[in-house]
């Protein structure tokens, strides 16, 4: 019976004392990306075609220590994602900001809208810039078009272009067809009291 409790117990602590073979985290600044918005967050977006509403997904693996050891004897590397889905005239799109750490502990991000894809880039070498959208100037914006950017998919919701600013999320999309979506309000996911 003794045996079996101190097998377990140091099963237990083995597992518990386990960590990676190397970590690469996001630091702040890459971090600051993903305060945007927060998980179950919903965004309206306007036009004069009507409203896009967008359900915000967030999820973020930066941590130094994996939990419990199930990871044990690996690399980690940093990684953050929005994974939204926007409601556009009844059809669902798929939208996504993906953030990762590579070994070299240098940020790749990439932006897809419904299968146009803005492959992976080092963050410090993107070059952010300053975008009117409507009233409002944002001084911290990607652009991602056809110039930069590629379709997998080809679909009436593609869009032609959007801009992605670091302090707002996504703030502007155009769809092939033409209608412009601009970011219109964030309504806070609200906790549920108990």
């Amino acid at each position: 019976m003794m045996k079996k409790f101190s097998l377990s117990l140091l099963i237990l602590i083995t597992l518990i004392s386990c960590d990676y073979n190397s970590v690469h985290l996001l630091d702040d600044d890459d971090l600051a990306w993903m305060e945007a918005y927060e998980n179950g967050d919903t965004v309206l977006f306007a036009s004069t075609e009507g409203m896009d509403t967008m359900f915000v997904s967030r999820t973020i693996h930066n941590n130094r220590h994996p939990p419990f050891g199930i990871y044990c004897f690996t690399d980690h590397y940093g990684n953050a994602l929005f994974d939204n889905t926007i409601i556009h005239h009844q059809e669902k799109i798929s939208q996504s900001f993906l953030m990762v750490c590579t070994y070299n502990d240098k940020t790749q991000i990439a932006i897809d809208f419904n299968k146009r894809f803005w492959d992976y880039h080092l963050l410090p070498k993107v070059k952010l810039k300053d975008v009117e959208v409507g009233d409002s100037v944002y001084h911290d914006c990607i652009i991602v078009d056809s110039l930069n950017s590629h379709v997998i998919r080809n679909s009436d919701l593609n869009c032609d272009f959007l801009v992605w600013s670091k302090s707002k999320g996504l703030v502007q999309y155009q769809y092939l067809t033409g209608e412009t979506y601009n970011l219109y309000k964030i309504l806070p996911h609200q906790k549920r009291k108990h």
